[in-house]
């Protein structure tokens, strides 16, 4: 594109070079960002000006800017070195953080600079930048790349990204040449006219008249006394007539709280398309209409979308692709925790906390790491964020994500919410035979039910060597539906489980059997399990696992014998 806008422009002048090439970025574009200002600065010019967007990109990655020393010989050397490593073509050979410039500052420099970290606050954090998706985006594309209509679905639970899905894609199509109209059905108060009537002006509808735009009711011959109907069958010929002469691609978000007009919309551009398809299918038609329809929704693809694209056997069929946004890995999650704060100490165990705790939710990985921001529990020093667990809120469910996920769990029927109690009584991840036998269901019906909850994201599924294994969300959710159940009721799942690992050795060790004897409060018999397991792992070599458990079975050694605990304490020091 070579539109000279101010925005476009404006980033072309200080992009970094990958980033043209299609080279994953990282933070280093920053720092060259960084360098072509200061640069322009000093020199009182951008070297890579041109006239049009496409040169500005080529000098990007073709010259070399002049020297900073020919066009201004009094800057001190440091800042000249400073600026030419920023500005490199080829990152590697850039400073590895800001922090580094900031020690060359103070360690090269006879001034004394003023450099220190600023007080932490929530505006540290920097916004997650757009990870993973791939499969999904490589499906986004097909449909794009081919131009052909049809509707996408995108479906998943809030805060899994649907809108951030939608913003990314939308600057995809519109390099494939789509013309993008959006409508938020949460915004418009039930009245699906008022974003229709904003919209018509971007539309152009025909051939013979192509600048001109549509900007009310009235140029159509319309009124807003006119029957809903009316106005809904002639705004769908339009939108599908203007797709003809443009790739056309148009949102509807959050349709789970659309209302009525919304969904009657929607079928009634469907089926015009489908008319308009066939039409031009028997004239073979050179323009044929290339619209999209894509809809996102907390819930699944509804019947009635269902009905509306399978309704008449006469009719063009109009392709359906599904998208569901499902939660992040844990290596997407360590990418977002990058991207919003950087440098951390002890990352990879960081990591781990987050996506326990935010079960892999991009919006719960961002409001846990600002509730950990905002309890202290996660702090910046020298310019490192550290992260102190022991000042963790294990009550908290962060920001609106709490009441939403208590509607859930209230909105369940009886069998999952039993299987959820039980799920929440087991150590860590239980396997399908397990919660069979203390939930006392069949081994379909368990499943049905749990991939229910898998789809509400109260549950994740994971694949442990081929063999499934279920765990609630995160530990918040796990704690909140554990304290719920009454004690007695706990004193009688947990005695459940230890009669499952018992029976089946292979499936339960003797530590997580301990850890239910500790919550029955079996002090005795917790101490002989962990007793188990520590010389079970010393004798496997696993020596870190061993002394936790050894010590584990010391920490409930209460009316052992002192021989009992010299002998482990020997097993420890071995």
């Amino acid at each position: 594109n070579q539109s000279n806008t101010p925005s476009i422009r404006g980033s072309a002048l200080y992009v970094a070079p990958e980033i043209i090439r299609g080279v994953q970025p990282d933070y280093r574009v920053d720092l060259y960002s960084l360098g072509v200002t200061l640069y322009e600065i000093f020199s009182g010019s951008n070297p890579f000006e041109a006239t049009n967007v496409l040169d500005i990109l080529r000098n990007q990655l073709q010259i070399i800017p002049r020297p900073l020393k020919e066009i201004r010989p009094g800057l001190p050397n440091l800042l000249l070195s400073i600026v030419n490593k920023l500005t490199r073509k080829e990152r590697e050979r850039r400073f590895n953080s800001a922090n580094e410039i900031v020690r060359t500052l103070k360690n090269e420099s006879d001034t004394a600079f003023d450099c220190h970290p600023l007080d932490v606050s929530l505006n540290s954090r920097q916004s997650a930048r757009f990870i993973g998706r791939l499969k999904e985006v490589s499906r986004f594309k097909e449909v794009i790349n081919n131009k052909t209509s049809g509707v996408c679905f995108i479906s998943g639970t809030r805060g899994s990204g649907k809108t951030r899905f939608i913003t990314e894609m939308k600057i995809l199509a519109q390099i494939q040449g789509y013309r993008f109209i959006s409508f938020d059905c949460q915004s418009s108060n039930g009245d699906v006219f008022l974003n229709l009537r904003t919209a018509l002006s971007h539309l152009k509808t025909s051939k013979a008249s192509n600048e001109r735009t549509l900007s009310s009711l009235s140029e159509m011959g319309l009124t807003y006394s006119s029957s809903q109907k009316i106005i809904t069958t002639e705004l769908c010929r339009k939108v599908v007539s203007a797709s003809e002469n443009y790739p056309l691609m148009l949102c509807f978000e959050e349709l789970n709280v659309a209302a009525v007009t919304h969904h009657t919309f929607i079928a009634q551009l469907i089926r015009s398309l489908q008319v308009q398809l066939r039409s031009a299918k028997r004239v073979v038609s050179n323009n044929p209409p290339v619209l999209t329809i894509v809809v996102s929704s907390e819930e699944t693809e509804p019947e009635w979308l269902k009905h509306t694209l399978f309704k008449a056997d006469d009719m063009i069929w109009v392709p359906l692709v599904n998208l569901e946004m499902q939660p992040l890995n844990r290596h997407e999650t360590g990418q977002m925790v990058d991207s919003i704060l950087g440098e951390i100490h002890s990352r990879e165990s960081f990591v781990n906390t987050v996506f326990q705790y935010s079960g892999g939710i991009p919006l719960l990985v961002e409001e846990t790491i600002a509730q950990w921001i905002r309890g202290n529990a996660l702090k910046m020093r020298n310019y490192v964020w550290m992260f102190n667990p022991q000042q963790l809120d294990q009550g908290y469910l962060p920001g609106d994500i709490g009441g939403m996920m208590r509607k859930k769990i209230d909105s369940l029927g009886p069998e999952s919410k039993e299987l959820l109690s039980h799920l929440s009584a087991i150590f860590k991840t239980a396997r399908l035979g397990e919660l069979m036998h203390i939930s006392g269901l069949g081994s379909a019906r368990a499943i049905e039910l749990l991939n229910d909850l898998a789809g509400d994201q109260l549950v994740i599924v994971e694949n442990r060597k081929s063999d499934l294994v279920y765990r609630i969300a995160n530990p918040f959710l796990k704690s909140l539906v554990y304290e719920s159940i009454p004690k007695d009721k706990r004193i009688q799942l947990h005695q459940k489980i230890i009669e499952f690992g018992m029976s089946r050795d292979q499936e339960l060790g003797p530590g997580e059997i301990a850890w239910h004897y500790l919550k029955m409060e079996r002090f005795d018999d917790a101490f002989h399990c962990y007793h188990k397991e520590g010389l079970q792992r010393f004798e496997n070599s696993e020596m870190d696992e061993s002394i936790r458990a050894l010590n584990l079975a010391l920490d409930s050694s209460c009316g052992q014998t002192q021989t009992t605990i010299a002998s482990i304490e020997l097993t420890l020091a071995e």
